[in-house]
């Protein structure tokens, strides 16, 4: 599938995504920086929108879901203030429409989403390393983010993988894990190993396409692995303990089960019937004020910017279409998205581009295969008779 715009040229399709993905990540280096990728990210979303609207190639639900989340958007801004119009309009419309794409396209250029995850793995890991205070990924991001971009530019790979029914090489889960661990960020690195372990773990055992030789192969390569993270770990275990573990032996005003804390803080200040169905100001909470009004729960923090029916539709978009992709045989996909999932319940991943990439697929992605009774089902823009 490629973009026909009213030009002499066409403009490759997946390139846009591919720049509105990296101007995501590069608009994290400074203020200026994110003014420009907002406006360089919706100049462009804006070519794949107008083409997806005059082709067809959508039915009208997802344009309904997509307006309905810039009014739920608009009532926030208006009622409660958690984040501004311009926020919600920029994120919303740039990364709806790449995972609008990557739902509609065929098949994704494997090379080119392994160029640009490589290319921003790289990005992230040269900043880390320029960390000043060993904690700050960019001036606005902790260490945290390492794993939440990892996995972000990871999706559209993953994506391409599976359109084009080739195995992502075991050595790009494991560069995610080492990132991870070098950053000391634990959440990113259990989810990183949660990731690599279902993966190793299906190729070793479950994957019925492998013969009785591979899988004993399989088995012996990932042990010998394990054997082999495991010394790494005793390595550098003295160097890496005390960053992972400093917040249990120093005092601090952070509570040591603060994600717990800040689940019952954010639920405690839910307590009217508009801030539950219209969201809160998370700033406005006296314990997510050490952190800004971040909210370190993807679903909360959508919550606080959608309020209930965008936390509804979100939460069910991602457990849907994990489900019907495990059912269809898109088992690796599906494994990623679990992982993706566990990672958002810790940070927050969405309302933090390029994350949102992730959310729009699932959303999109479920809308577009949901069945309705037994006689039809949806498609790209009309109804179809089922067969069965």
């Amino acid at each position: 599938m490629r973009l026909r715009i009213t030009k002499p040229t066409d403009i490759p399709d997946e390139l846009l995504c591919a720049l509105i993905m990296l101007s995501a990540l590069i608009g994290n280096v400074s203020p200026m920086a994110g003014r420009l990728s907002n406006l360089a990210g919706i100049f462009l979303a804006m070519i794949i929108l107008l083409d997806c609207a005059t082709k067809e190639r959508t039915r009208s639900i997802l344009w309904g879901l997509f307006a309905g989340s810039l009014i739920l958007a608009f009532f926030n801004v208006l009622f409660v203030g958690q984040d501004p119009l311009t926020k919600f309009i920029v994120t919303g419309v740039t990364l709806f429409s790449v995972g609008l794409y990557f739902n509609l396209a065929d098949t994704l250029n494997y090379r080119l989403w392994r160029f640009v995850y490589l290319v921003a793995a790289a990005f992230i890991m040269f900043f880390w390393s320029r960390s000043p205070n060993g904690y700050m990924l960019f001036y606005n991001l902790g260490r945290n983010y390492v794993s939440v971009f990892l996995l972000s530019y990871m999706m559209p790979m993953q994506l391409a993988a599976d359109k084009n029914q080739i195995k992502i090489p075991i050595g790009y889960y494991i560069l995610n894990v080492i990132c991870s661990i070098s950053a000391v960020g634990r959440g990113g690195i259990a989810c990183t190993m949660l990731l690599l372990g279902m993966i190793m773990v299906y190729r070793l055992l479950v994957d019925e396409s492998l013969t009785v030789r591979q899988k004993v192969r399989n088995t012996a390569f990932g042990l010998v692995l394990a054997a082999g993270g495991c010394v790494v770990l005793i390595r550098f275990w003295n160097r890496i303990a005390p960053k992972l573990f400093s917040r249990f032996i120093q005092d601090n005003t952070i509570s040591d089960n603060s994600r717990l804390t800040i689940l019952t803080e954010y639920m405690k200040a839910v307590d009217t019937l508009p801030k539950l169905l219209l969201g809160t100001k998370s700033g406005d909470i006296e314990f997510l004020k050490l952190w800004d009004g971040n909210i370190h729960n993807s679903y909360l923090m959508t919550h606080a910017s959608y309020g209930l029916i965008g936390a509804t539709v979100l939460a069910f978009g991602i457990a849907a279409c994990i489900v019907m992709l495990l059912r269809s045989g898109h088992t690796e996909l599906g494994i990623f998205l679990i992982a993706f999932t566990v990672r958002s319940l810790i940070d927050t991943l969405f309302q933090a581009k390029p994350g949102d990439v992730t959310a729009w697929y699932c959303i999109i992605y479920t809308f577009m295969h949901l069945r309705i009774g037994r006689e039809v089902y949806f498609t790209t823009g009309r109804r179809e008779p089922d067969h069965g």
